[in-house]
């Protein structure tokens, strides 16, 4: 019994990690497009700010 509480908090510990970072991936491309769009081109914006971003990376990197 105990193990498997063990298991379903460890899980839970990653479904919460994870949506923080596809929160944060979000909010960046959200910044990025709005607050920040006029400093960049819109060639820029479709290039660094794609909306489909590397979970893993973002992951890496946080």
């Amino acid at each position: 019994m105990k193990k498997k509480i063990k298991e379903g908090l460890n899980n839970w510990r990653l479904d919460a990690i994870s949506r923080g970072i596809v929160k944060q991936s979000q909010s960046c491309f959200i910044r990025v497009h709005t607050v920040n769009a006029g400093d960049y081109t819109k060639a820029q914006l479709a290039v660094w700010a794609t909306g489909e971003p590397d979970l893993k990376q973002w992951d890496q990197s946080l």
